[in-house]
């Protein structure tokens, strides 16, 4: 017998990426004393919350969207292990390596949300790739900066 996935658990786990994103972001704000990098990591946390609102409105109008699995909840243990355990986690937080931290975590997001994409019905994909396009702008925003230091 088939298993199924459902694309509410997978938005539950982008929540929850940008729900650690912004705590790690803030954080990392409040550990620095360099200006540039202190209002770059404020703006990044607040992108978040944007993000996460995003994700929250789409999982109250998303239906169910079934994949097959290899066996029961496969798919879901995956990507909350990806997003719970992987992404923007405490054990991260450094300000020393702040930006590398950043960059990874950024690189970590958009491989979640490639695969969230695929799981949210077609008329939701465009959300998803705004978010995609943002985490993306993150990621070169935070190599200007490392770049520049």
């Amino acid at each position: 017998m088939t298993a199924f996935f459902h694309a509410d658990e997978v938005l539950r786990g982008a929540i929850r990426i940008e729900e650690n994103g912004e705590a790690l972001y803030r954080e990392l704000s409040g550990q620095t004393v360099d200006l540039s990098l202190k209002t770059l990591f404020s703006s990044l946390a607040d992108q978040e919350v944007e993000h996460r609102t995003i994700f929250m409105a789409m999982l109250e109008k998303i239906g169910r969207s079934d994949l097959p699995e290899s066996y029961p909840d496969e798919y879901y243990e995956y990507l909350k292990a990806f997003a719970g355990e992987h992404i923007f986690t405490s054990e991260r937080k450094d300000p020393v390596a702040g930006l590398a931290i950043a960059l990874q975590a950024e690189v970590d997001s958009i491989l979640y949300y490639l695969e969230l994409r695929t799981l949210v019905p077609d008329q939701e994909r465009k959300i998803v790739d705004q978010v995609i396009e943002e985490e993306r702008r993150h990621y070169l925003r935070l190599l200007r900066v490392k770049a520049g230091k």
